[in-house]
C-alpha cells in the first residue's frame, strides 16, 4: 500500500460523534494527522452532539491547522441525538466519494499504520465488509481490550474475545467473530448500500453490535487484523453505575433481542426479568452497593421502555 501512486489509494471517510470531550477528540485528531496515508484521499467528519464544554471552538481551531485533506468538518448538532444518528449525518454529509468510511470513537489514539493496514486487508476480497485491529486499553497499552467477539442472538449476550490479556503476538487474522470492535471499524461503502447506516433508536450501546450482525448476515465477512493497532480509553463518557449507562444497556439489549429474535416475547419477558434480577447481585458482587438504587432504576426503566418499544428520549434522574 505504501509504494502505491497517490491516485490509487482508495478514499476514506473518518466519522467520529463528540459530547463533551474535547480533550480526548484533539488527542484522536492528532493521532490522525499522524496516518500514513495520502491526506488527499482523507476526509475528516466530527459531529458535535451539544456539547457545553467548549468542544466546537476548540475543534474548530485545531482542524483549521490541518492542511492537505480533501474535506475536514465539523457538524454543530446542538443537541444530543445519540452516537448513531449523530455517526449517520456525518456519513451522509461526506463530500467525498468515499470506498470506505472508517467509524470511529473520540476517545481512540490510531497508530500511524493502523489505516494502511485495514484498508489493505479490505481491498483484498469483495467479500470483506468490515475490518477493525487489535484494541488496547490506552493506560495499559500492551493488554487487550477487544479484538473481536461472540454474540448470542437469542440472549443478547456478547463476549469480547481477548478481553484483559497481554499481546504477546497470539493473536492472528481471524474472520470468525460475529462482531468487531466498534470504536475503529472500516466499512466498505459496498455494506452501506446493502444495510444501511447504524440503526438511531439506540442512542449509545448495542448500535454497533447490530451493525456488524446485519452485515453478516448480508453476507459479508468481518476480519481481524492484528497488525492495526488501536487504543481506546475504555468507558470515558458514561458512568459505570449510572442510570444513564444501566437504562441504555438494558433498553438496548432487549431492542436487540427482540429485532433479531422477531419480537418473540416468550423469548424478552423471561430475559427482561433476568435483567432486573441479575444486575442487583453482579453490582454487589463488585462491592458497588452504593450504586445499586440508579441500577434498579435504569434497569426498571430500560425494561419498561424496551417491552413497549419506547425509543422516546427519557429524563434519566
Amino acid at each position: 500500500m505504501e509504494n502505491q501512486k497517490v491516485n490509487n489509494w482508495p478514499k476514506v471517510t473518518i466519522v467520529f460523534p463528540n459530547w463533551n470531550g474535547k480533550n480526548d477528540t484533539l488527542e484522536c485528531l492528532k493521532s490522525l494527522v499522524n496516518l500514513n496515508y495520502q491526506k488527499n484521499n482523507l476526509e475528516i467528519i466530527i459531529a458535535d452532539n451539544g456539547s457545553n464544554d467548549g468542544s466546537q471552538e476548540v475543534i474548530k481551531q485545531e482542524l483549521s491547522k490541518m492542511t492537505g485533506y480533501a474535506n475536514l468538518k465539523l457538524i454543530e448538532i446542538g443537541q444530543n441525538i445519540g452516537a448513531p444518528a449523530a455517526l449517520n449525518l456525518a456519513i451522509k454529509s461526506a463530500k467525498l466519494n468515499y470506498d470506505y468510511i472508517w467509524k470511529l470513537d473520540n476517545d481512540v489514539v490510531v497508530d500511524q499504520n493502523s489505516l494502511i493496514y485495514l484498508v489493505k486487508e479490505a481491498s483484498k476480497n469483495p467479500k470483506i465488509g468490515m475490518v477493525a485491529g487489535t484494541n488496547y486499553y490506552y493506560d495499559q497499552q500492551t493488554t487487550v481490550w477487544a479484538i473481536g467477539g461472540k454474540v448470542d442472538l437469542t440472549f443478547g449476550l456478547s463476549r469480547n474475545i481477548g478481553k484483559n490479556k497481554q499481546d504477546q503476538d497470539q493473536f492472528k487474522k481471524d474472520s470468525s467473530f460475529d462482531y468487531l470492535p466498534g470504536c475503529a471499524l472500516l466499512v466498505k461503502k459496498e455494506v452501506i448500500k446493502k444495510i444501511g447506516l447504524l440503526d438511531e433508536k439506540y442512542f449509545v450501546y448495542y448500535d454497533e453490535t447490530d451493525w456488524n450482525i446485519r452485515a453478516k448476515q448480508a453476507g459479508f465477512d468481518l476480519v481481524y487484523l492484528p497488525e492495526a493497532k488501536i487504543w481506546h480509553k475504555a468507558s470515558r463518557t458514561t458512568q459505570e453505575g449510572s442510570i444513564f449507562k444501566n437504562y441504555y444497556l438494558t433498553r438496548n439489549k432487549l431492542l436487540f433481542i427482540k429485532k433479531f429474535n422477531h419480537k418473540r416475547l416468550n423469548v424478552v419477558l423471561p430475559i427482561a426479568a433476568i435483567c432486573f434480577i441479575d444486575l442487583p447481585f453482579r453490582w454487589i458482587f463488585r462491592s458497588k452497593i452504593k450504586d445499586l438504587p440508579n441500577i434498579l432504576k435504569g434497569a426498571t426503566w430500560g425494561i419498561i421502555d424496551a417491552l413497549s418499544d419506547s425509543t422516546k428520549e427519557r429524563i434519566l434522574k
